[in-house]
Parts: C-alpha cells; structure tokens; sequence
C-alpha cells in the first residue's frame, strides 16, 4: 500500500481514493477511471485514510526492540530467524576419502555439510530440534532426497546425537 506525505500530513492512499491538498478540494477524490467523485466535506475516503494512518502511527510507536545485551537471554534466542528448517541426514562411514563438490576429499571427522545451493565455505550453525548444536562448513552439493535440507559429516551428526536416529528435524543459522 503506498504511503505518501501530503501538505505534512501521513495519508495511505486507499482504493480509489487519493492524496489531494487538504485545504482546497478536499471534498473530491478520483474513481479507477480518473474521473473526480464528491465524498463530501468530511467523506468517508478521508475518514479511512486518517484511520489507517493513525493505526500505523500507533503500532510504529508502541514497538521496542529486545535487549540484545541481556544477560538472560540464551545464545541461540538472540539470533535471526532461521534461513530453513528441515530434515538433515548424514553421510555414511563408506564415503570416506571420495572427493567432495568443492574438490576436497570427504573427512568423517571434520564438522562439515553439504548443501544443494550454499556457497562453499558458508559457515553455518545447525541446531537441532532438542537444542543441539554444531558449526559446519559447506563444502559439498546434496542431498538430492526430497525433503532434506543438509547432510552432515559423521562428526556433525555425532555433536547433534542424530547418529542413532539417521535423520533430524534442523533449523539452519548463520554463522556469526
């Protein structure tokens, strides 16, 4: 919806109403057509203008940030939304030595991933559903099953206990 300042004042332009000089012709406003229309004096196109912007000029008024300073706060409470949420897997023991996407031979014991857009190199922060947590590094193209988001390295998999498991409900961050 756009907003545009008129004579100093906030006015949202609304259907087929329109900003015009307050002072002179304030009665009139335009149809879809282009074509002037009398809403009268104190019409109902004035009327739902002002509201709207009173309404946005209140909720701008009453919004505070969080603290992000604050001592009670977790870490992970602190940080943006997550880019994704989905299932992770991870890789099997047999892929040891294989070369990855990026041309560096796959390690079971380094904390690394593979992601089907990313960046190689991208640092990210897996989290798993119980709070887990691990620091990866995208360094390979995958997974190619529907529904998965990132495969770990056995280390990753390891730190988020989803070994037993195979497969668990991630969110992904950002590195800081």
């Amino acid at each position: 919806m756009p907003v545009q300042v008129c004579a100093g004042i906030l006015v949202l332009r609304v259907s087929k109403f329109t900003c015009r000089d307050w002072r002179s012709r304030s009665d009139f406003a335009w149809d879809s057509h282009r074509r002037p229309i009398r809403t009268g004096e104190k019409g109902i196109g004035m009327r739902i203008q002002f509201a709207f912007a009173a309404a946005i000029i209140v909720s701008a008024c009453g919004h505070q940030d969080a603290n992000p300073d604050s001592a009670d706060r977790s870490a992970s409470d602190q940080t943006q939304a997550p880019l994704t949420c989905a299932m992770a897997s991870y890789y099997h023991d047999s892929l040891a030595g294989n070369l990855t996407a990026s041309g560096v031979p796959y390690d079971p014991t380094e904390l690394s991933a593979a992601h089907k857009t990313l960046p190689f190199g991208t640092k990210l922060r897996v989290v798993r559903e119980n709070g887990n947590e691990v620091f990866v590094t995208i360094n390979d193209r995958g997974p190619f099953i529907e529904g998965r988001v990132i495969d770990l390295s056995r280390a990753a998999a390891t730190e988020i206990g989803m070994i037993e498991d195979g497969v668990a409900e991630v969110c992904l961050y950002p590195a800081d």
